[in-house]
């Protein structure tokens, strides 16, 4: 298996998506990574990346263009995350722990030169929960428990993505 040599990642306020927190921008999660792989072999990685994880890719799939090297789809994971509701009743605060599962919705970028790619998700949303459908678009500094959830598999999604891109064609040896 070929080293994965990722050289950048970061979090950065994403200017093309409104944040439902006051004074805390939306993020995305830009990663840069280097390979042996030339960019067809990137591509076609990628390609096959959005094919096998959706279940009707051209659903998804919002570009493509291995001259530009740009992939653009649409995406959303499932994110089960535990959270704590204050309510008053008859005078007292009661704190009550729920779990519930919903799906983040996102936006990706794939960027493929030969021997570097660029993974770019932003857009990045969850609902408020399972029950009421009103997005909150994640923000780099809210500590609401869905958004770190949705970060840790914002992250997760990127490793495996890296992964897949970078793996070398079967007919290697």
């Amino acid at each position: 298996m070929l080293p994965i040599g990722v050289f950048g990642q970061s979090f950065k306020p994403d200017p093309d998506t409104r944040s439902s927190y006051k004074n805390e921008p939306a993020y995305l999660l830009d990663t840069v990574a280097e390979s042996r792989l030339t960019k067809q072999q990137l591509f076609s990685n990628a390609m096959n990346y959005v094919t096998k994880s959706f279940k009707d890719s051209r659903a998804v799939l919002e570009m493509e263009n291995l001259e530009l090297g740009e992939i653009a789809f649409n995406g959303q994971v499932p994110i089960i995350f535990t959270d704590t509701i204050r309510t008053e009743k008859k005078k007292k605060v009661v704190e009550e722990i729920y779990s519930d599962r919903v799906d983040m919705r996102f936006k990706c970028k794939i960027y493929v030169k030969d021997q570097k790619f660029k993974i770019v998700l932003y857009s990045m949303e969850v609902p408020m929960s399972s029950l009421l459908d009103v997005a909150l678009g994640l923000s780099m500094e809210s500590e609401r428990t869905a958004n770190q959830e949705a970060k840790m598999i914002a992250m997760d999604m990127i490793i495996g993505m890296t992964s897949f891109i970078n793996r070398p064609p079967a007919n290697e040896f």
